[in-house]
């Protein structure tokens, strides 16, 4: 059995946003959209898989600021129900997809 790993989670996140799931990687910022879609992804690796901010930023060829960043502005706006809804959305599926494996 393998375990649900970042690839995962990129496909999870860029499916549910409709972005490439190779923009998330990219080095460029890209649109807003592939922007969100990264931080997402990036805060769903941290938080539901438990790597920590230096291994996430390294999967998504960024420094752990950035992801650190990124998991502080996920974590505000989930205040926003609507945001907060579609969050847990994700981290059910990725809960699901780790059941499966």
């Amino acid at each position: 059995m393998n375990a649900v790993g970042v690839d995962d989670v990129i496909l999870l996140v860029a499916n549910r946003e409709q972005v490439p799931p190779r923009a998330l990687v990219s080095p460029g910022r890209g649109s807003r959209p592939i922007g969100r879609a990264r931080t997402l992804a990036m805060y769903l690796c941290h938080v539901g898989l438990g790597l920590s901010l230096t291994k996430v930023g390294l999967a998504f060829g960024r420094d752990r600021v950035t992801v650190h960043c990124a998991v502080v502005r996920v974590e505000d706006r989930r205040d926003d129900p609507r945001f907060d809804a579609e969050l847990t959305a994700l981290e059910e599926r990725l809960a699901k997809l780790a059941d499966h494996q």
